[in-house]
């Protein structure tokens, strides 16, 4: 609730006709009024004809909810009482009953559910859903995605560690005569892992900004598959970015590492193909 009363069981047949509306009803219509306690008359309008409402009193203002779908505009709602409006009055194709328990287990509770309506009219079908079951029905398509994306962003990562441990040791290699003659000269093995890894974070830190500027020029492309996420999200792309950065290093720093124990004497004197 945003403002005023939920619906209640005072609003029956007989009382003062109400209606409660959501956050998109007021900013579309009404923005800057406290509409609460205000009588409305509304028309619909549909391909097959008009649905006018009788004149009803706003009791409430609720938040913007989805009824359809996940990636659909936020829409107007009105909500009246059932028993105040007719059903052969409203365009429905079934009756939805939304249940809230602390006690039995959802299962438990939509048989119970499903009991009770039976008792009233055998004739009447069931279906039961709960609410994370219907989140994750929605959301199923996007999850799959993010993770076949998520497949794809460690496959690629293990690729690049490769690639880069590759190279880091074929440079390492070409350059023990060299390493060796700076190790007989005083250098630390810290000195010399930083030495070749200095031709590492150079490639490394180029490739993430070309990534990124190509990544940012494509984010358009992405919306369509994404739900509540910015395409541009600065976080994940400095993350990302970070990652990239540490794996490259990683990879990097194996190989250097091995470099940097090297023997000089024995580097200096070993025959070179």
């Amino acid at each position: 609730m945003r403002a005023g009363r939920p619906i209640e069981d005072r609003d029956g047949a007989g009382a003062q006709p109400v209606m409660v509306v959501n956050d998109e009803f007021v900013r579309r219509f009404f923005p800057g009024r406290g509409l609460v306690g205000q009588t409305l008359g509304m028309t619909f309008t549909f391909p097959d004809g008009e649905f006018t409402f009788t004149p009803k009193a706003v009791v409430g203002i609720v938040g913007n909810a989805v009824h359809e779908s996940v990636r659909g505009p936020v829409r107007p709602i009105v909500y009246v009482p059932m028993a105040q409006e007719p059903l052969q009055s409203i365009f429905v194709a079934g009756i939805f009953i939304a249940v809230r328990s602390e006690g039995p287990s959802p299962g438990r509770l939509g048989r119970s559910v499903a009991a009770t309506l039976a008792s009233v009219d055998p004739d009447v079908r069931v279906s039961f859903l709960t609410g994370t079951g219907i989140v994750d029905f929605a959301l199923a398509r996007d999850r799959l995605v993010a993770r076949l994306a998520a497949f794809a962003g460690l496959l690629a990562l293990l690729l690049t560690a490769l690639g880069v441990g590759g190279v880091t040791a074929y440079h390492a290699t070409r350059r023990r005569p060299e390493l060796a003659v700076r190790a007989a000269l005083g250098s630390t093995r810290g000195r010399l892992v930083g030495l070749v890894l200095s031709r590492v974070l150079g490639p490394v830190v180029g490739g993430v900004v070309v990534g990124l500027g190509f990544a940012f020029w494509t984010s358009r492309l992405a919306v369509s598959m994404l739900f509540g996420i910015e395409p541009r999200d600065p976080v994940a792309f400095a993350g990302a970015a970070l990652t990239i950065v540490v794996v490259g290093l990683l990879a990097g720093w194996v190989p250097a590492y091995r470099a940097s124990r090297l023997h000089p004497a024995r580097t200096l004197t070993e025959p070179r193909s």
